[in-house]
């Protein structure tokens, strides 16, 4: 069902006696399933805690514990208003300026079903007095954007230095998924229509090498 436990290796997951979930290739290692499709789509290393996720739900891990927390999200300013948790879905995770970034791809509840929208997403923090998990605050990147674009899960979600680099379709341009990139400065854009027309490009491979980036 994907790498469910961060690994780097796929896992096959199976219910023991107790009930509780562990990996078939190690048997003494338990692990949380994902709530929702138990599709693990994305995950991410910050700080010495890994993030994984699917559509429904990010769950984050810290490097010396084997459960993991299912994190809660506070409502978010957007483009569209305020975006609650069940108004988008998760597509793609990576980290920029320490923290958390997500693709996320907003549900018909919205007024602009389908497109995508940048969160930047607060670290995680703890009641003092309780120990429960706080909703986390985030940041819509793109709030302020005029150009409004789809993304699904087969596209792509890069950083370096200040930099974000995505692929996703501008809506209305009529040019297939291409190569857009965000910084605070400029806000988001689209670098070019790398192949002509309706087709998409389909960028991938992205490698940084000093101030350049390169993809195939």
């Amino acid at each position: 069902i994907g790498d469910v436990d961060g690994d780097g290796v796929n896992d096959i997951v199976v219910a023991n006696e107790s009930n509780s979930f562990s990996s078939a290739s190690d048997p003494d290692k338990h692990i949380s399933v994902l709530i929702g499709s138990t599709e693990v789509l994305s995950s991410t290393e910050l700080n010495n805690v890994t993030f994984v996720s699917n559509t429904a739900a990010i769950h984050s891990r810290e490097a010396d514990e084997t459960a993991s927390t299912l994190l809660l999200f506070a409502d978010v300013e957007s483009g569209d208003g305020v975006l609650q948790r069940l108004d988008y879905e998760f597509l793609q995770l990576t980290e920029f300026e320490n923290k958390l970034l997500a693709t996320v791809q907003l549900k018909d509840t919205t007024s602009r079903p389908g497109e995508l929208q940048l969160l930047l997403i607060d670290a995680p923090e703890f009641d003092d007095e309780t120990g429960d998990l706080l909703p986390v605050a985030a940041e819509d990147l793109t709030r302020s954007s005029s150009l409004r674009v789809t993304a699904s899960v087969d596209d792509v979600l890069f950083v370096s230095g200040d930099r974000i680099y995505l692929t996703a379709e501008v809506v209305g341009a009529g040019i297939g998924s291409e190569l857009l990139t965000f910084d605070r400065q400029s806000g988001l854009r689209l670098v070019a229509d790398l192949l002509a027309g309706a087709d998409s490009s389909e960028v991938r491979d992205f490698v940084a090498a000093g101030d350049n980036v390169y993809f195939t």
